[in-house]
């Protein structure tokens, strides 16, 4: 088993993105029969599902020029603001739903099959019993205390309780989530987003101020019509 290796071998460096992209389709086969698809690129996995509205996600993240990958979950609206496939809300990297933060990335070497097989029997096990308890908008309203940021961290929560609370009708919660939001309208973008934007960004901050304004009207219908658009 991986977890109890003792020593690592190291790949050679140009080895790296061949082994990074068999790796990723390993884990993405081994999740197939759990309902996940795959898409990536040469620096990234997305191994996701679309469940009620709501797109989860576990994405393979290869470090620039380095030997280690990072391992996040996401929760996004299917809907979301920004249209980038690899645009990420609710991040929860991977060692915080283990209860191991050393796991939050890990090291791509010889034993990568070894690796998979570990990723895979946790993600099928405990990341599937986490997005479980988030897989409808009254679940994420009911865990949104758990939900909601202990700091301004860029993960992008605030998203995720501002579209929960629009289909929950949440008038008040709405108000103050985007609030929030506005205070601090950034947000952790991709290697992949990075280097290729969406076509059609939304500006943020009009996008949001236009909802709070229906939203102190109670013009769900509205605000509904507008994000499905």
């Amino acid at each position: 088993m991986w977890e109890e290796l003792k020593v690592y071998h190291q790949l050679d460096k140009k080895d790296i993105p061949k082994t990074f992209k068999t790796f990723g389709k390993i884990v993405a086969d081994g999740l197939s029969s759990y309902g996940f698809s795959v898409t990536g690129t040469t620096s990234t996995f997305k191994i996701f599902k679309e469940i009620n509205d709501l797109e989860f996600s576990i994405f393979l993240l290869r470090q620039k020029g380095g030997y280690n990958f990072d391992v996040k979950t996401s929760i996004k609206p299917i809907h979301f603001i920004h249209s980038h496939k690899f645009t990420m809300t609710n991040i929860k990297p991977l060692g915080e739903i283990l209860d191991n933060h050393r796991h939050n990335s890990f090291p791509l070497t010889k034993e990568y099959d070894m690796l998979a097989e570990y990723l895979i029997k946790n993600i099928s096990t405990k990341v599937q019993d986490y997005f479980d308890e988030h897989d409808t908008w009254q679940k994420i309203m009911k865990n949104r205390k758990r939900i909601e940021p202990k700091d301004f961290g860029l993960d992008n929560k605030y998203d995720l309780l501002i579209y929960a609370s629009i289909w929950m009708k949440e008038r008040r919660k709405l108000i103050k989530y985007i609030d929030k939001k506005l205070k601090r309208p950034v947000r952790s973008i991709t290697q992949s987003e990075y280097i290729k934007a969406s076509i059609e960004e939304v500006n943020e901050i009009e996008f949001y101020t236009e909802i709070k304004e229906l939203a102190k009207k109670s013009d769900f219908i509205k605000i509904q019509e507008i994000i499905t658009n």
